[in-house]
């Protein structure tokens, strides 16, 4: 599941990856806990990758104004661990990986404590949880390139970034379901 625009992510690894990153642009941890409980998410699956509370953070309203707090990362972790409950509920044989929030340069937007907390949150979590921690992981990508992977607006990746995220998220999806079929006697 994604929450953002996240359909390139072309080097995920299967033949067609439409059929598995399933992109919801835009939408808070709110919006994808009530379309998992309604069933309108498909969660049948034996690995299931959530990117999800970057659009929990928002400093904007819809209308384009400042806010003039950030939301509490503790309740976004909350409805992120509610989330993955729900699809753990649904479907209690999937592994569940959970994507860090990657922070944006030099706090540009104020976001960084928001992201910290987030995270730490997110990094608490125990099994049946599993955690990808993608903020550090495209921190030390970006270091070792000395170049940006962000795009212009440094809100959203660059075509460099989606390639290493891509890449991250199908090495530890790949793992985790080697280790699935591993259990299923599957060689």
């Amino acid at each position: 599941l994604m929450n953002g625009d996240h359909r390139d992510l072309h080097s995920f690894p299967t033949r067609r990856s439409s059929d598995l990153v399933q992109d919801h642009p835009g939408k808070g941890a709110d919006h994808i806990l009530s379309l998992v409980q309604t069933g309108l998410i498909e969660v049948d699956y034996a690995v299931v990758l959530l990117h999800v509370g970057s659009n929990d953070m928002h400093l904007t309203t819809k209308h384009g104004h400042l806010k003039s707090t950030l939301p509490d990362p503790e309740a976004t972790a909350s409805k992120i661990l509610q989330i993955g409950q729900e699809i753990k509920r649904r479907n209690p044989k999937a592994h569940i990986i959970i994507s860090a929030v990657f922070d944006r340069p030099d706090n540009w937007d104020g976001s960084q404590p928001f992201i910290t907390k987030l995270n730490s949150k997110l990094r608490q979590l125990r099994r049946p949880f599993f955690m990808i921690d993608t903020d550090r992981i495209l921190r030390k990508k970006m270091k070792k390139l000395g170049e940006t992977i962000y795009h212009d607006d440094w809100l959203h990746l660059n075509q460099l970034g989606k390639n290493i995220l891509a890449e991250e998220f199908g090495k530890t999806f790949r793992y985790h379901l080697e280790h699935v079929l591993a259990c299923q006697g599957h060689p």
